[in-house]
């Protein structure tokens, strides 16, 4: 058994477009199966990284302050670089 979900994908490396609108962003999102209360979704895309957040009804309270985390990680592992 298991709760958490964390997963990346490698996207394309160069823009899409849809009706000759630019995709800007992607924000992936990984299914949670039963009594999975956390995933954790990367894909790139056209240079950059997207990460989606999705919880349970009990972990969705904390998905703020999880993001909020991650952003500091991130800035502190870019300082360190």
């Amino acid at each position: 058994m298991f709760n958490l979900v964390v997963t990346n994908v490698p996207g394309p490396q160069f823009p899409l477009y849809l009706l000759a609108k630019r995709m800007l962003h992607c924000f992936p999102q990984v299914p949670l199966a039963a009594h999975q209360s956390l995933g954790i979704a990367l894909l790139s895309y056209d240079g950059k990284v997207g990460v989606g957040l999705l919880g349970d009804a009990e972990a969705a309270r904390d998905l703020a302050e999880l993001a909020k985390a991650m952003d500091a990680s991130l800035e502190e592992l870019h300082a360190a670089a």
